[in-house]
């Protein structure tokens, strides 16, 4: 750990002295998303078994001076269905150069990539079972996919349709919203390789530690994680496929969860898009029949930029409980 915070230092003076150029300055923006929904489920038993909720209601402030510095907050005032004002990211950036750019604060951490990105660009309301009951839950006290730490990162351009870029955290490792309580740092990491026709391979990895909470006590154990990716992304349509997979060093014998998802879509007009998903979780690859699988079945409007009203159909299986019932939902968004 002592090296890694060493290297990290190491390459902030470097790229200080051998800077490129800094980031122009970006007068503050003020940003509002608002996002509610209407769905069904067919649960046998469920009761309700459909409701309007809000998903989200955020306010994003950011900007950027000219000498490298950044800044960015961001809060959500309604918090799992609760009228709360809730921190989700606050973070102080310094772009050095091309190859080195840091950020410390809260943000979310650099693994697997279905829910990396904001959530009003999210191609389906409801991210796979994978990214969401393991990669949204890293650490101590993960749920909301961020964490407290410091990231650099930076890329390599090679030519035209080549390069290499990178991505690595230093974080408490206790989740958002929260302080240190032990020494205990985790380190999350991403590379990323584009190639021609919009092609990206990417792979991350997590080495930390998370809480197994049991019938009487809560135990710390170390976690390591791996996720690997392919995807094509461009204006007309996109594709992807994720593994991801962790493993629990517990005292008796390793915990191993195991998952993927693969997603395609095409904008069949410039203002109609549909597309499919089929992702599968395994939460303990030594208990048979055990697995979660669901088709994805989407389409949106999208009225101008990003605002949008989505369709999401999800054909679920639980072999654990066969009167989990498929989930209809609709979406109405606005990005201002």
């Amino acid at each position: 750990m002592k090296k890694f915070i060493l290297l990290l230092l190491v390459l902030v003076f470097t790229t200080q002295i051998y800077s490129q150029g800094k980031t122009p300055y970006k007068a503050p923006t003020f940003k509002v998303w608002v996002m509610g929904d209407f769905h069904m489920d067919d649960t046998e038993n469920l009761v309700p078994a459909s409701g309007f909720q809000m998903r989200a209601a955020r306010l994003i402030f950011s900007g950027k001076l000219d000498n490298g510095f950044g800044y960015h907050a961001m809060g959500d005032f309604f918090d799992q269905g609760n009228a709360r004002p809730v921190l989700m990211q606050a973070w102080i950036s310094y772009d050095a150069s091309n190859y080195a750019q840091f950020r410390m604060g809260q943000f979310k951490y650099p693994f697997g990539t279905e829910a990396y990105g904001p959530l009003v660009k999210w191609k389906f309301i409801n991210p796979s079972f994978v990214t969401g009951k393991l990669v949204k839950k890293l650490g101590m006290e993960g749920s909301i996919f961020r964490d407290i730490g410091i990231q650099a990162a930076g890329t390599a351009k090679f030519s035209k349709d080549f390069s290499l870029g990178y991505k690595a955290m230093i974080m408490n490792g206790n989740g958002a919203n929260t302080i240190e309580n032990n020494d205990a740092k985790d380190i999350v990491g991403q590379a990323t390789f584009k190639l021609p026709y919009n092609i990206s391979l990417l792979g991350s990895f997590f080495a930390g530690q998370t809480s197994l909470i049991g019938d009487a006590s809560t135990t710390d154990v170390d976690e390591n994680a791996i996720a690997l990716t392919g995807q094509i992304y461009t204006k007309k349509y996109s594709a992807k496929f994720e593994y991801i997979t962790s493993t629990k060093k517990l005292p008796t014998k390793d915990f191993v969860s195991a998952g993927f998802f693969g997603h395609a879509t095409y904008m069949i007009t410039k203002q109609i898009e549909a597309g499919v998903r089929y992702d599968n979780f395994d939460a303990n690859t030594d208990v048979e029949n055990d697995l979660l699988n669901r088709t994805t079945i989407m389409a949106a409007y999208y009225f101008n930029g990003i605002n949008r009203i989505s369709l999401n159909y999800e054909l679920r299986n639980n072999e654990k409980n066969d009167k989990w019932g498929n989930l209809l939902t609709v979406q109405f968004q606005a990005a201002l």
